[in-house]
Order: C-alpha cells, then sequence, then structure tokens
C-alpha cells in the first residue's frame, strides 16, 4: 500500500503518476464534482460532499485510484465499505496528491486568453 506519493520513486514514480492522470482528470472535469467542492452562496462546499459526488458517478475511476494507491490490479480490485472511505482520506490528504492534482479554481478560469483550440500563431 501506498501512503504517500513521496514514497514512490524512479520508474515506478512515473508509472504511477502516468496511471493515475486518467481517472483524476474524469473526476476532476467534472463540473458537477467541482461544485460540490466549491459549493454555492447557498450552500458551501468540501472535500466530503466532492467526494460522494465521485463515488457515485465515477466509480470504475474511484476503484482504478485506490487500487493504483493500494498496488492492486484495477481490474480485480474489491475494496470493503469499511477500506473506502480510509484510504480516500489518506489519498485526499496527501500533500503531493494535493499539489499534483487540484480542482481548477474559478478564478483561473477567468484569466484564460482566448479558446484552448484557437491557434495563437502569428500568421503574418
Amino acid at each position: 500500500m501506498i501512503k504517500n506519493l513521496a514514497d514512490v520513486k524512479g520508474d515506478a514514480a512515473l508509472d504511477l503518476v502516468a496511471d493515475l492522470i486518467d481517472p483524476v482528470t474524469e473526476i476532476m472535469s467534472d463540473p458537477v464534482v467541482a461544485a460540490a467542492y466549491r459549493g454555492t452562496e447557498k450552500e458551501p462546499g468540501s472535500k466530503a460532499k466532492a467526494i460522494k459526488v465521485a463515488i457515485k458517478t465515477h466509480k470504475k475511476a474511484i476503484t482504478t485510484i485506490l487500487a493504483l494507491m493500494d498496488e492492486e490490479d484495477p481490474k480485480t480490485y474489491e475494496p470493503s465499505a469499511m477500506v473506502i472511505p480510509v484510504r480516500l482520506l489518506q489519498i485526499l490528504n496527501d500533500p503531493d496528491m494535493n499539489s499534483l492534482f487540484t480542482l481548477p479554481d474559478q478564478s483561473s478560469e477567468e484569466n484564460t486568453s482566448g479558446s484552448a483550440s484557437e491557434n495563437s500563431k502569428d500568421e503574418g
């Protein structure tokens, strides 16, 4: 079991990060998960609310993340109800995981200049 990302080194670290990118990006790019995390004017958001939404709507991604962090095969990994919350809290409280994978801040979306698909090449 990997307790912290900092525990993984070398090629194993490269493989782990590469394997985590897809499921983590899937969850973090979900606007419903982001809204649950950020909240609204009427109701504050929280990690717990975001986790709940992620578990309900991204079961395969959550299972993959847990399996990878537990050094298990995601295809056969079946965590118990007691393991899931403990492992999710450990993963979410890992400072390296938080710095590597964070939800985009609302203010960062406002500061973008142009479309991501817009061609910025000078054609003159």
